[in-house]
């Protein structure tokens, strides 16, 4: 891995982003919380790159709540000139960012499913105080501009095939622990409404597909990565559910590429859905394309049909997510789902032999 944890793979994938969208940052603050999270950690990788290859002149606020794992993530990126570290702890409320900045990508969030289960009072309380003080931040900083990163998980679970706008929301199981976290987002989305219309702040929420590619953390443990590392060792490709629920996906660099337009464009109080509709399947048509394209000449999905709860998936959903909102603002995501797999199976390979 080269440096700040940027290889090869990675750095194609950055320098394939719009300038002029990158540009968008030149010269400015910018604060983004949960830092050694996959998202937090990729934009502030994709920022130190353009500081040093393109003279963005942009300078960091990491916050986090572990500053050694920022270490280990980003090596060194601490003693940079252009980086600052603040540790929060949204365990607990925490005081307002007492460091200016012009904008606040809000990425800190507990997303390991089995967590969800394990721990939903943590889970929520981390939702609410995070997305609290980001939202308070802004206000001791009237020139800013925030934005929540949401998950499509807010709009609920659908019966039927259903496209799914900003406005269409499905339900939200109250019965169910796991239902945390996207009440949880559904709460952040409302919050940067209210704070905009209460208190005139520049809020944004993006709402995020799931998102995956090039970057990905040595711990994840998401779908996505079990069906690269199966393909990648030419073993078969395990489901512990029919697979037959719809996944709305976004490459990384996709996302990025929303979050910096967003940043520049995206209206307070509104919420834009960020999807790639090019990369939605059912997570069993997705694990027979890993397979039949990755997993060499003897690929195979099993199907073990054990008790899915036990690993706190969201709840089987039918929706497609759709990002005609983004669109308009000038939004094209560029990686399909194949090559999404391509570029992230690329950068599992280049980590490991830099290991």
């Amino acid at each position: 891995m080269g440096a700040y944890g940027i290889n090869n793979t990675l750095e194609a994938d950055f320098a394939g982003i719009d300038r002029e969208l990158i540009a968008t940052l030149s010269g400015k603050v910018l604060a983004v919380s949960g830092a050694t999270g996959f998202l937090g950690s990729l934009l502030a990788r994709l920022v130190i790159w353009a500081n040093d290859k393109l003279g963005l002149g942009t300078r960091l606020i990491l916050c986090v709540r572990n500053a050694a794992k920022l270490d280990v993530i980003m090596p060194g990126i601490a003693a940079r000139e252009d980086v600052t570290v603040a540790v929060v702890d949204f365990s607990e409320p925490c005081a307002a960012l007492s460091i200016d900045f012009d904008c606040l990508v809000h990425t800190a969030a507990i997303t390991t499913s089995k967590v969800m289960v394990e721990r939903p009072a943590d889970v929520i309380n981390i939702m609410i105080n995070g997305t609290r003080w980001a939202l308070e931040s802004a206000c001791m900083n009237s020139k800013s501009k925030v934005l929540f990163l949401s998950s499509m998980e807010a709009c609920g679970s659908f019966d039927d095939a259903v496209d799914v706008y900003e406005g269409t929301m499905g339900a939200i199981d109250m019965g169910s622990v796991r239902s945390c976290y996207p009440g949880g987002k559904r709460l952040g989305e409302l919050m940067c409404l209210a704070y905009a219309k209460q208190f005139g702040i520049n809020a944004v929420a993006g709402r995020l597909a799931q998102t995956f590619g090039a970057g990905i953390l040595p711990t994840e443990g998401r779908v996505f990565k079990q069906f690269a590392s199966s393909a990648m060792a030419g073993e078969p490709i395990v489901l512990h559910t029919d697979g037959m629920s719809e996944g709305n996906y976004v490459y990384s660099t996709d996302a990025l590429s929303a979050i910096l337009l967003l940043l520049s464009k995206g209206i307070s109080g509104e919420t834009y859905n960020i999807a790639n509709e090019a990369c939605h399947s059912t997570i069993r048509g997705m694990a027979e394309m890993v397979a039949e394209r990755f997993g060499g000449d003897h690929y195979s999905v099993v199907i073990e049909g054990k008790d899915s709860s036990q690993f706190g998936y969201a709840a089987p959903t039918k929706m497609t997510l759709r990002s005609n909102k983004l669109r308009a603002l000038g939004w094209e995501p560029k990686v399909n789902l194949e090559e999404s797999y391509r570029r992230l199976i690329g950068f599992l390979a280049d980590s490991n032999s830099n290991c």
